[in-house]
């Protein structure tokens, strides 16, 4: 079947962040699933109560390339961003391609491990087994990927510094919140 591709493109993003790229700002990102909406880009958090240079936004579980278990509501055109779950490496690739296309940048992706290991942004070349990073460079998309688990977006008071936590059970009983915080 034909997929519905993202109905917000670049050019719609731009003009939901005030005409400002993406790239260049620092972004924090978390993608989440749902078999109940249809956007790739369904709710900016326009309100977010930071500093202005601070961006973040969810993604949703169509308008990708996945197919069956990890495709939309109907099996067709998910957007399934974890490489670790089975589905095609094609069609992740696909996807985050995707995502990064949308931002400008190539985000630093993560191992999730259920860990409270923080891992600096820059330094996060080959998916490092961590559960929470962080970074002060500008154009470095912090990522973060749940399902049941909860996406956690931190920035400091003047938005030098962003960071995204997977907070699922074991993570923030061993810390990972805490930890990010101290890493920040």
């Amino acid at each position: 079947p034909k997929c519905r591709r993202n109905k917000l493109n670049r050019n719609e993003l731009l003009k939901l962040f005030g005409n400002e790229p993406l790239f260049g700002e620092r972004v924090a990102l978390s993608p989440l699933t749902s078999d109940k909406v249809d956007l790739l880009l369904n709710h900016m958090l326009g309100t977010l109560n930071a500093p202005e240079n601070i961006k973040a936004f969810f993604t949703l579980r169509s308008g990708g390339m996945s197919a069956g278990a990890y495709g939309d509501k109907d099996g067709f055109c998910g957007l399934n961003l974890g490489n670790h779950v089975g589905d095609n490496k094609y069609s992740v690739r696909g996807n985050r391609r995707i995502v990064t296309d949308m931002l400008g940048a190539e985000p630093k992706w993560l191992s999730q491990v259920h860990s409270s290991r923080v891992v600096r942004a820059e330094d996060n070349n080959a998916e490092e087994q961590a559960d929470a990073e962080f970074t002060t460079a500008a154009g470095i998309p912090c990522v973060v990927m749940t399902a049941d688990c909860v996406p956690v977006l931190l920035c400091d008071k003047k938005g030098i510094v962003i960071a995204a936590a997977h907070a699922g059970w074991k993570g923030l009983a061993d810390g990972v919140l805490q930890n990010t915080v101290a890493a920040m």
